[in-house]
């Protein structure tokens, strides 16, 4: 590890205690000795006896920090402990361990290791869900990158990409954790799938999905952890929904089963429910629409056992609605329409989602056209949810085809020309922040 510090035990008492604001007058008498002996020591001319050395810890308060050589190595090491502590997600032993790392924040000469100290402190804050507290600490680290280890910039821009994704910024996300990536530390290795899971993510937001797919085959590459864990898991189900969204059914169905059966075994109910979904999604592909709507009404079923989960029945219920209006029953339809509804009070993107499928049931009438062309695929286009504008816009070409509107048909598959451009087009990420 880079930025290993070679001052004396002097040299760093007289740095605490300056950080400190106290005086050698008053480390002397508080370790009852003159202060031509704290000078002495200061200044390396005079070696530090171990019972004076336990006076002065106790007066700097820093009796458990790693003044010594062989204290500093065995630091090292459980540092990068608490690291994988986190992860591995066993966040109430990476929180306990954290509370004996941060005496190192008294020690100002270690600088590399207080801000390592403090990019893992950001992966806990995000957590928590602090994440604003996790931005100031990123923007303190910003001004002291030059000082960094290979490896501690390598966390400072893995968790740059953590932060603009919270932010819904996929590019700047993007662009940071490839900047982590290419770092390429050896300590990090194992860590590499992940950040390339998440890479594929934000391309996937982006409706970018060949990009995504082919992060994702680099991600199970890198993989070489027990791959019962549940990012292969997590890996393969999202691999899985993008050979769908590119028209990959069978390939994606595949895939989907063999991740169902892993999660199942290990009782994952996340990626159970993502493997149920995708498989109802391939049924809605293929038009096999008494299948799907049998699989939906399966995961609402297996959801509203699961209290995780129960935020994911917006989708379900939106999923469900548009294989019954194809099966032409109706009531049900409206039954779904009226549920999910109730559930978009402060969503207004579901709001829209639901008003958009209510509209295709009454696309005739010029008050539906208007709603989808201007309303319902413009917002799903500002959304990435550019699959589901593309079944929007065909269906209502297929609409104007029907009633013979030559110029609306030619101007809504303009629309979807310009969507499917959109999704394959390559992005430019070296706009914005450059830190």
């Amino acid at each position: 590890m880079n930025g290993v510090i070679t001052l004396s035990l002097g040299e760093k008492i007289r740095e605490v205690r300056k950080a400190q604001g106290l005086s050698q007058e008053n480390l002397a008498k508080a370790i009852n000795c003159t202060i031509s002996t704290v000078s002495r020591i200061e200044r390396g001319q005079l070696e530090c006896t171990p019972e004076m050395l336990v006076g002065i810890r106790k007066e700097l308060g820093v009796e458990k920090a790693p003044l010594l050589d062989d204290e500093r190595d065995v630091f090292v090491k459980r540092i990068w402990m608490w690291s994988d502590l986190i992860l591995a997600r066993r966040y109430d032993e990476a929180k306990t361990l954290q509370q004996e790392m941060q005496i190192i924040q008294r020690l100002p000469y270690e600088v590399d290791l207080n801000l390592l100290f403090k990019m893992l402190e950001v992966r806990t804050l995000f957590k928590d869900k602090e994440i604003s507290k996790a931005a100031e600490r990123l923007d303190e680290a910003a001004q002291q990158k030059s000082q960094m280890s290979k490896e501690t910039l390598q966390l400072y821009y893995r968790n740059k990409g953590v932060l603009a994704s919270r932010n819904y910024d996929n590019k700047g996300s993007i662009k940071y954790f490839i900047k982590a990536i290419d770092i390429g530390s050896e300590i990090f290795k194992s860590d590499l799938p992940s950040m390339l899971h998440n890479v594929a993510i934000c391309y996937s937001n982006l409706s970018k999905f060949h990009y995504a797919i082919a992060y994702l085959e680099r991600a199970k590459n890198a993989y070489i952890d027990d791959r019962t864990r549940s990012l292969f898991s997590e890996i393969n189900v999202s691999l899985a929904e993008y050979y769908r969204k590119t028209g990959n059914l069978q390939k994606s169905k595949l895939l989907t089963e063999e991740t169902l059966v892993n999660a199942r075994s290990m009782n994952d109910n996340l990626v159970i429910y993502c493997c149920l979904q995708n498989l109802a999604q391939i049924s809605l592909e293929r038009e096999d629409f008494e299948e799907a709507v049998k699989q939906y009404d399966g995961i609402i079923n297996f959801v509203n056992d699961k209290d995780d989960l129960r935020q994911e029945m917006l989708y379900l219920l939106y999923g469900k609605a548009y294989p019954l209006f194809r099966l032409k029953r109706f009531d049900d339809f409206e039954k779904a329409l009226s549920e999910g509804l109730n559930l978009t009070k402060d969503f207004d993107m579901g709001t829209i989602m639901f008003k958009s499928l209510k509209h295709l049931t009454t696309i005739h009438e010029a008050a539906s056209q208007d709603y989808i062309e201007n309303i319902s695929i413009p917002a799903q286009v500002n959304a990435n949810y550019l699959t589901s504008a593309l079944r929007y816009c065909d269906k209502l070409e297929e609409h104007y085809k029907k009633k013979g509107a030559t110029k609306k048909a030619l101007q809504i598959a303009a629309m979807a020309r310009d969507i499917y451009k959109e999704m394959f087009s390559d992005i430019n990420l070296d706009e914005g922040d450059n830190s």
